[in-house]
């Protein structure tokens, strides 16, 4: 959606929590609420808010039905790590994740989260 219409990125994002929120969560939700963090840190200025929702995307990121999903891993562990996560926490500490998210996109085949996992 960003590179399409940046403007609809927010709503889009909204849509996705809100239908999270509704109708339960899924291998999906972990890439919304790891979205809503984004905007959070980076739009909004809050960053208590995202550090909130990277700790639900962590959870439902550390759930049997998400780990089969490695572009999901990749997707999350890419927009909580990279945007938000390196505020709060010595740089050190993402390391480890961005090279499980460069392996789990390389696994998916999704190629340019592996990418961005591994230029973080």
């Amino acid at each position: 959606v960003y590179n399409a219409q940046p403007t609809m990125m927010p709503i889009m994002v909204f849509n996705m929590v809100q239908t999270s929120i509704r109708h339960g969560n899924n291998a999906s939700a972990c890439i919304a609420f790891a979205s809503m963090a984004m905007l959070y840190q980076c739009v909004f200025g809050n960053p208590s808010k995202a550090s909130d929702l990277v700790v639900a995307a962590d959870h439902l990121l550390n759930s049997p039905d998400v780990q089969e999903v490695g572009r999901v891993k990749a997707r999350s562990i890419m927009l909580c790590y990279c945007f938000v996560h390196h505020w709060h926490s010595p740089i050190q500490q993402t390391l480890a994740p961005f090279i499980e998210g460069y392996q789990a996109g390389l696994y998916s085949g999704d190629t340019e989260a592996a990418s961005v996992n591994l230029s973080s």
